[in-house]
């Protein structure tokens, strides 16, 4: 398991402290379960696409402009006591800090957001029960999917969720959920060269090191392309996914066409469409021109349909 720079690295006094408040609030996690419906009211949206492919504009923008629920920085600290954590983020921060944040929630580096209202990926929370190997118990899934069922009720409104290990039980999920309360929105970054550019450069980032691997995946994707070079590899890592997500979407969303107009991107989602994001609040999805790496990478496409 490559080691994260200080930078991204989880301090273990902190991790610590949140294993240890989850422990504690656990009874008080247990009581809000039983005072909270297990009745579906509200529609279920996962997002889902490559890595570095705009997954989280997306689940910024469909949270924002339909005004769904979604979990925050502050509830993702509670990843095993979830009712307690969006009780606390309500408390603290109300019933719309998407809307509070305005274009700062739409503010994000390598997928993670700003301030306590951000919107989280909850990967400790899915990690928790279902192995990214696909080998969860169909009775885990159940249990994940009731979880699931009252954190929407407790948001009191649809839920978003980025869905990379949702989405290896899609199946399962959307079987138990129910077919037409689940919506797997596909996200893709046509321009292929910036997307593998950008997991490249998150590789640097994260480890120090082009060759570790970055980005959630599908049951034997890594180990498919673990023995290829670097470049090679997150080539084979967008295409894959993109042919892996692409096939299970409801929904398809091209992140230019986002970026350009909201409105029509994220059109039949949702029954109604709420309000347009704040100008300027996909500034930090525009990337600058960097011809060696673009062309290193062109060359490595070629060679790959090849």
């Amino acid at each position: 398991m490559p080691i994260r720079t200080a930078a991204y690295a989880k301090p273990e006094r902190e991790q610590n402290f949140l294993e240890d408040l989850n422990h504690s609030v656990a009874g008080l996690d247990s009581l809000l379960s039983v005072l909270t419906s297990k009745c579906i009211k509200y529609p279920f949206v996962f997002v889902i696409g490559a890595p570095r492919s705009g997954t989280t504009v997306l689940a910024q923008a469909i949270a924002y402009c339909y005004k769904a629920g979604y979990i925050t920085n502050i509830t993702a600290r509670f990843w095993k006591t979830p009712l307690v954590g969006i009780q606390l983020s309500h408390s603290i921060l109300g019933y719309d800090p998407s809307y509070a944040l305005g274009v700062n929630f739409f503010r994000s580096h390598r997928g993670r957001t700003m301030g306590g209202g951000g919107l989280h990926e909850f990967g400790y929370f899915w990690k928790n029960d279902l192995p990214v190997d696909g080998s969860a118990l169909i009775g885990t899934v159940d249990l994940v999917c009731k979880r699931l069922i009252m954190m929407q009720n407790a948001l009191g409104r649809p839920l978003v969720m980025k869905g990379a290990i949702a989405a290896i039980y899609k199946e399962q999920i959307t079987r138990i959920l129910g077919k037409h309360n689940v919506a797997w929105v596909y996200i893709e970054r046509s321009d292929t060269i910036q997307n593998c550019i950008s997991i490249l450069d998150a590789r640097r980032d994260y480890f120090d090191n082009q060759c570790a691997w970055f980005g959630y995946e599908y049951p034997g994707l890594r180990k498919e392309l673990e023995f290829l070079r670097p470049y090679k590899q997150i080539v084979g890592q967008v295409l894959k996914l993109r042919r892996y997500y692409g096939g299970m979407a409801t929904h398809t969303v091209l992140l230019s066409s986002l970026m350009k107009d909201s409105r029509n991107a994220l059109d039949g989602i949702f029954p109604d469409f709420v309000r347009e994001p704040p100008s300027g609040a996909f500034e930090s999805v525009r990337h600058k021109s960097r011809p060696i790496l673009e062309q290193a990478f062109q060359c490595v496409i070629e060679e790959y349909y090849q």
